[in-house]
């Protein structure tokens, strides 16, 4: 089949969508299908390349705001591709909205829906944003959730897509994770790593406070960047921190790996998660995992309680503190029958799904769960 991918964000950019896009565009290549990504051409990015067998073709943005990029360019590409299927991600971004309505033939979106956002103001613009946000989903074909958690939350604000919704998760490259280096830290104390962007919502500082409690056995790695660093930043020096908390940046997959192999307890406090690849990765790589009580995280626990301890949402530094400590212990514990899907299991899924969506009356989907 030819897919075409569309991300409003795509590599060199980092983030879950964008690694998403990128492992389930290799995983359909790899497989014999024709992929291309369309993307926002940001900073120098190339206008085309070819990545791990996968055609990128970015365009310079028409309007570019914070939370507002299009590219007028990139929807006529969308209006006039010949391939079998469009594929969509994320319904909080206005190009997907835009690209749903360009589309003239069979059409997947993978919403990654939080249903809200941090702040009372970009919460309001949320609901507003369902009112036009539903002719997304009205004119999709399938509606892709990454977990029962992001499914059960899409069907309660758009009734209509009941009957068009499938749970496919991200995969994980489990044979590179296992196969990644690990080392220990010559003052002996055990390592606590958080992996992802440094927006508020991610709550990166309340790992940071409960640091008080833990900088005697514990340091702390943050990897990632975002417009919260330099509060961060700010925080760990208030509160004495230094040379226990380290901002590690943006690092290679090979380095992330490296330390989700190393890692004591993983940790991720985020008020928002439609699923959340990273716990899954550390639960591959043998750390302990620490999860904020939220719906998709939720699910990773009660899949997996041999890895994770949850803790509150309303956890102050000395709850969540005794919550990491308490994943610190499971560190290294063996997992039961199956663990996360690989991205092969991924893309064998999807590509039932787009046989379903061009030949609806002679396919049958394998639906995830």
């Amino acid at each position: 089949m030819r897919v075409t991918l569309v991300s409003n964000r795509f590599a060199p950019s980092v983030g879950g969508v964008q690694s998403l896009v990128m492992r389930l565009g290799v995983a359909l290549q790899g497989t014999g299908h024709q992929v291309s990504v369309l993307t926002h051409q940001l900073a120098d990015d190339p206008e085309e390349e070819v990545l791990s067998g996968v055609l990128v073709r970015r365009f310079r943005p028409t309007v570019r705001l914070e939370h507002l990029t299009v590219s007028i360019g990139l929807l006529r590409a969308v209006r006039s591709t010949a391939d079998d299927i469009v594929h969509l991600f994320s319904y909080h971004d206005v190009v997907t909205q835009a690209a749903a309505v360009a589309r003239r033939g069979p059409l997947v979106v993978t919403t990654a829906y939080h249903g809200s956002s941090e702040g009372r103001l970009r919460s309001r613009a949320h609901v507003a944003y369902r009112r036009t946000g539903d002719r997304v989903l009205e004119r999709a074909d399938q509606i892709v959730c990454l977990s029962e958690a992001e499914r059960t939350l899409v069907h309660e604000h758009f009734p209509s897509s009941r009957d068009r919704t499938r749970v496919i998760p991200c995969g994980i490259d489990v044979d590179a994770i296992l196969a990644a280096a690990t080392s220990d830290r010559a003052d002996g104390r055990g390592s606590i790593v958080v992996i992802g962007r440094l927006d508020r919502y991610k709550r990166v500082d309340r790992v940071v406070r409960a640091m008080s409690h833990l900088c005697h056995g514990f340091r702390l790695d943050i990897f990632g960047a975002g417009e919260a660093r330099a509060e961060l930043e700010v925080l760990v020096g208030h509160l004495g921190l230094a040379g226990t908390v380290e901002f590690r940046g943006r690092v290679s997959d090979a380095a992330l790996r490296s330390a989700l192999r190393s890692a004591s307890v993983v940790c991720s406090a985020s008020a928002l998660e439609s699923q959340g690849i990273v716990p899954l990765e550390a639960i591959v790589a043998g750390a302990g995992v620490a999860l904020s009580d939220i719906p998709a995280h939720r699910e990773t626990a009660y899949r997996f309680p041999e890895r994770c301890v949850l803790f509150s949402e309303s956890a102050q530094a000395l709850e969540l503190a005794e919550a990491i400590r308490s994943a610190a212990g499971k560190r290294g514990a063996s997992l039961p029958g199956s663990g996360p899907e690989s991205w092969d299991d991924v893309a064998a899924e999807m590509e039932a799904l787009y046989q379903h969506v061009c030949r609806p009356s002679t396919s049958k989907v394998s639906v995830h769960r």
